[in-house]
């Protein structure tokens, strides 16, 4: 069916990167797939990390710069899978609203994935302990 989300209603949660914060809007199980709007703060350096799929996301408010170039409020971009970054938040912070098609984790040394696989599950779950998903459908029986 469909849905209305009045994200204004649903608290922030802390993600699995430090400084990074969400509001998880949608999550398909099916798919992998997940929506949120995320916050970072003015002038952070995230920890580098691993996206397993795409990345979409348009730039609400701030700005940031990383290895593949500047990006500024406005813009909308795609982040492909199987890459490894490390964005550094420029003084305004960070809104975006970003549509992941698959999990993320942390980077070794060498920037192989290593650390926890986070995914929809790991995202609702976070959410459910923060009291931020009344908005969303529970998991099926058994999970």
């Amino acid at each position: 069916g469909s849905s209305i989300v009045r994200p204004e209603e649903i608290p922030w949660t802390q993600a699995s990167l430090r400084g990074n914060w969400f509001k998880l809007l949608h999550i398909d199980r099916s798919t992998g797939l997940w929506i949120a709007f995320l916050e970072v703060g003015p002038n952070t350096t995230t920890e580098v990390h691993h996206h397993f799929g795409e990345v979409h996301a348009l730039v609400l408010d701030g700005d940031f710069s990383y290895e593949y170039g500047d990006i500024y409020t406005g813009d909308y971009i795609v982040e492909g899978g199987t890459i490894a970054h490390e964005p550094t938040i420029g003084p305004n912070g960070l809104t975006i609203v970003a549509t992941f098609f698959g999990g993320l984790s942390g980077c070794d040394a060498d920037d192989r994935p290593m650390g926890p696989f986070v995914d929809a599950q790991w995202m609702y779950e976070a959410a459910v302990a923060n009291n931020a998903a009344g908005h969303l459908p529970p998991p099926p029986h058994g999970r």
